[in-house]
């Protein structure tokens, strides 16, 4: 989790004071929002890794909060792991539903919760490397469409130079 950034969304942080000593001591960088408008105001400063984030929440819950998220092409690609004391089914779906890519319930078990969090910020270093390469691999195509083009259409212009008896130079 070196050089990590994840972003804590609740209401009440002080009661996820073991979780977010634990990620520091993984290497995390923590940030923390009681809403999600501050939440907002983070992600307009900086891009972190992962968002952890409760569902209930003063104003806008972490399902309303998620789904715009998802809504937005800058935050699209930002993974979400609820973190509630709600274990109903339902909601769990609702959450999935909204865009998280996994549900911990609380009281959480700090070890799974960690395990959890380092899962999908591989995920997120396999995704940015594949997109790199992407990028890269599309670049060299249109460096060699552009070449072929160019010798397509040079093609037509080869000069032929023979020598006085007839043969090819």
């Amino acid at each position: 989790m070196k050089s990590r950034t994840v972003l804590v969304v609740d209401d009440t942080p002080a009661g996820l004071g073991v979780v977010c000593d634990t990620l520091r001591r993984e290497g995390a960088r923590v940030l923390l929002a009681e809403s999600g408008a501050a939440a907002r105001a983070v992600l307009d400063r900086t891009m972190p890794d992962l968002v952890l984030l409760d569902v209930v929440m003063p104003d806008e819950d972490g399902f309303a909060l998620c789904a715009a998220l998802q809504a937005d092409p800058r935050w699209r690609a930002l993974p979400v792991i609820f973190l509630t004391s709600i274990d109903a089914p339902v909601q769990k779906v609702r959450a999935f539903a909204a865009g998280a890519v996994d549900y911990v319930t609380k009281p959480v078990h700090v070890p799974e919760l960690v395990a959890r969090v380092r899962v999908q910020l591989d995920l997120v270093t396999a995704r940015r490397a594949l997109e790199e390469k992407n990028a890269e691999l599309e670049s060299e195509i249109a460096i060699r469409l552009d070449a072929e083009a160019q010798l397509a259409t040079s093609l037509d212009r080869a000069v032929v130079v023979l020598a006085r008896d007839g043969s090819l130079l």
